[in-house]
């Protein structure tokens, strides 16, 4: 199958002219990774192209040669009970089965000359995709001539030094989380356990919402469901992170504090480890303060720009008091007419102004 075969060709080029799709090149060979960017991710714009392209491998003639699990989504999103998600999805009301949803990478089977290889979401190099080679070729010698080349072959790719927030101890391992069928997407429920280490399965559930009551959640992160018509959704105890990590570390608050302080970069290497879905919480906190931050600075200009003075001016006793009765930015206004930075103004001011979320 070819790529728009698959997906709608005018909707992923308008998704990849707007930032929406990253098309990442192997380094040697003639194949490209195609994946949804963090931008799709901080403003929502889940398409059928978008969710579709969760690190889908193609040659250069747009053949499809690995074919990941489509974007699918936290439990809480899809029942609304996320104030930022856009997602009108139904879960279905069908058998389901629930497999253990492991705390590390994705790695993404792919062929190349008759050789298994493993690729992340968005790199044929990065620093797991390369350990997750190694493991392979250390651990799985001979492997690729006891597997189907028309099969995607999908794992999770877990060692100490890409520690999330469950510790799995020493283990180094790409453990089988799926297999697909790489030209038509159905999975392939086939028993691989004598070759790879699989994705625990638990059996003896038939209603999904109490999964989480069921089983002890301490270091686990939680499950996938996958329901009898290839629906699959997450469900993450709140013990994991949000619990112990977001809710008493980086609440809005906090990550203003950071943000407050200039210190971004401290800011991206606290959250370095952590999920993609709580860095993109944290994303869109940035997001909220830059968009007011921008906001006072535009106000005050009009302000200052209503007043008409001249630019450097030393107020004298009329503009403090023109100032004082037609500003509301009246420090920020007081540094524009001096021509002065007023950088440190425009964030005590948001300081006063900004409401956060756990105060509301």
């Amino acid at each position: 199958m070819k790529l728009f075969e698959l997906i709608d060709q005018s909707l992923f080029y308008w998704c990849k002219d707007n930032d929406y799709i990253n098309v990442t090149k192997h380094p040697d060979l003639p194949l490209y990774i195609y994946d949804y960017s963090n931008h799709c991710a901080l403003d929502g714009m889940w398409n059928d192209v978008t969710m579709k392209c969760r690190g889908l491998i193609c040659d250069e003639d747009t053949n499809i040669i690995a074919r990941p699990f489509e974007k699918f989504f936290n439990v809480e999103e899809l029942q609304g009970l996320n104030e930022t998600s856009k997602l009108h999805i139904e879960i279905p009301n069908l058998p389901f089965r629930a497999f253990e949803k492991l705390d590390g990478s994705l790695g993404i089977g792919y062929w190349w000359e008759g050789k298994l290889r493993i690729a992340t979401k968005g790199s044929f190099a990065s620093e797991q995709a390369i350990k997750a080679n190694e493991i392979l070729d250390m651990k799985y010698p001979g492997i690729s001539e006891k597997l189907n080349p028309n099969y995607t072959y999908l794992f999770e790719i877990i060692y100490p030094e890409n520690r999330i927030v469950v510790d799995y101890g020493d283990l180094e391992d790409i453990i089988l989380t799926c297999v697909k069928n790489t030209e038509t997407g159905e999975d392939v429920f086939e028993d691989y356990s004598s070759i790879f280490t699989c994705v625990k399965e638990y059996d003896g559930f038939t209603d999904w919402k109490k999964i989480r009551d069921m089983v002890n959640g301490d270091n686990r992160e939680g499950f996938v469901v996958r329901f009898d018509n290839g629906f699959r959704m997450k469900m993450k105890y709140e013990d994991y992170f949000k619990k112990h990590f977001l809710k008493s570390y980086l609440t809005e608050k906090h990550v203003f504090e950071f943000y407050y302080d200039g210190k971004l970069d401290e800011l991206h290497e606290t959250i370095k480890g952590i999920d993609e879905e709580n860095k993109i919480t944290v994303e869109k906190m940035l997001k909220k303060f830059d968009y007011h931050y921008n906001r006072i600075i535009t106000e005050a200009q009009a302000e200052f720009d209503a007043l008409g003075y001249e630019v450097p001016t030393e107020p004298n006793k009329e503009i403090a008091e023109r100032i004082g009765k037609e500003c509301k930015y009246r420090s920020i206004v007081f540094r524009m007419i001096r021509g002065l930075d007023y950088q440190v103004d425009v964030m005590n001011q948001l300081k006063k102004e900004i409401k956060f979320l756990e105060d509301e």
